[in-house]
């Protein structure tokens, strides 16, 4: 996928919300274990939900497809351990029309919800592939899963889509949608050099990438999906392409998607709109929607990547600055490093120094005489 492609998915995603006729707006909760008390807004038609571990995203993730779709929700057992109480409501809006499910959730008793009136779909790849080829591995003739199943060959766009997902260079691909039980479950054999296997030999991460891409590749357009750790066995870079492919298909389908992650590369590949971040106190669990601070960050282990470096005169150009751009625009606050100079001689004499010669490292010099006016320019030049 070309950068400026993705760049154009990234646009339309931040700019054209108005296309959508489903929208999620918010989410609230209320004596739900491990939650305790609160409310996520959804800002975007994407949006992914990160803190640090045992903090309770999956639960939160859980409880909003519960309000979403109870019945299938529950009937799952880990669903049902995580969200033994309390109550949950999900506003969204359909056109023009504001409505609300609420459900009541309590042991053997849940009621409730409302139809959304689009299609609401789970995705959990950990123990969705796991299980699969579990299953598969029992199977001694494959013949007899795929006997009269027809397979789809991919070609154009999808082959090319799956290679670019899953970092490979597949010669062809093959797709075969079986049942098992009352669920549809996909079967993928594939040929890449010599070398000619299927689902049941492949790595997890590869596994994960064709999983990941046909549920979203058949789901109905305006779908609601909620994905549980979508970078689960998956390279960075795997992850990378991922989270374009998943920027392109909301865009393409109008999809709404909720996802929780720890990886950088999602949460980098996003704006701030897209981020609600989560973390516990004596009180429950708190949510930060949009930029979370960068103390907060490191909790997950995810430090910011400089690409800005700033050089300024004194300490309390340095202080005055970093409050700037936490203020205005916190997404370029983590991209920058603040060099105080002791003077603007210094400044002067380490641009001549350095030169301009970076591909991938912007050095500005800040004056202090200069005014808001040069401070407006370094900003945006920075942010260009």
């Amino acid at each position: 996928m070309r950068a400026a492609r993705v760049q154009d998915f990234r646009r339309r995603l931040r700019e054209r919300i108005a296309d959508w006729e489903f929208k999620l707006e918010r989410f609230s909760f209320v004596g739900i274990a491990s939650l305790g008390e609160g409310d996520l807004p959804f800002l975007s038609p994407l949006t992914i939900i990160s803190g640090p571990n045992g903090v309770g995203k999956t639960t939160l993730l859980r409880a909003i497809w519960a309000a979403s779709s109870l019945s299938d929700a529950i009937s799952t057992p880990l669903t049902a351990q995580k969200l033994p109480g309390g109550t949950a409501t999900l506003a969204f809006r359909v056109g023009e029309s504001a409505k609300s499910s609420h459900v009541v959730l309590a042991p053997g008793a849940t009621e409730g919800g409302t139809d959304l009136g689009v299609e609401v779909l789970h995705l959990d790849s950990a123990s969705s592939i796991a299980a699969q080829q579990a299953a598969l591995s029992k199977i001694s003739n494959i013949e007899d899963l795929i006997n009269g199943v027809g397979a789809k060959s991919l070609d154009g766009k999808a082959l090319e889509t799956i290679n670019y997902i899953a970092r490979r260079d597949y010669r062809s691909v093959q797709v075969y949608e079986v049942e098992a039980g009352d669920r549809v479950v996909p079967f993928f054999e594939v040929a890449m050099g010599n070398d000619r296997y299927d689902s049941r030999t492949m790595g997890a991460g590869e596994l994960a990438a064709f999983f990941l891409w046909w549920s979203i590749e058949r789901v109905a357009e305006n779908a609601l999906i909620l994905i549980e750790e979508p970078e689960c066995y998956l390279s960075p870079a795997s992850q990378k392409s991922l989270c374009n492919f998943l920027i392109a298909a909301t865009v393409e389908k109008h999809l709404t998607v909720v996802a929780t992650s720890h990886s950088s590369q999602l949460i980098s590949s996003v704006s701030d709109e897209n981020l609600v971040f989560v973390f516990r106190n004596a009180q429950g669990i708190k949510v930060i929607d949009g930029p979370p601070p960068l103390a907060l960050l490191e909790t997950i282990g995810i430090l910011p990547h400089v690409d800005t470096i700033v050089l300024v005169e004194d300490e309390a150009a340095s202080s005055f600055l970093r409050l700037l751009l936490e203020r205005i625009r916190p997404s370029l606050s983590r991209r920058v490093e603040i060099s105080i100079r002791d003077g603007d001689g210094n400044i002067v004499r380490a641009l001549k120094e350095l030169g301009s010669n970076f591909r991938s490292l912007t050095v500005l010099g800040l004056f202090d005489r200069a005014g808001f006016g040069n401070l407006h320019r370094a900003i945006s030049g920075a942010s260009a």
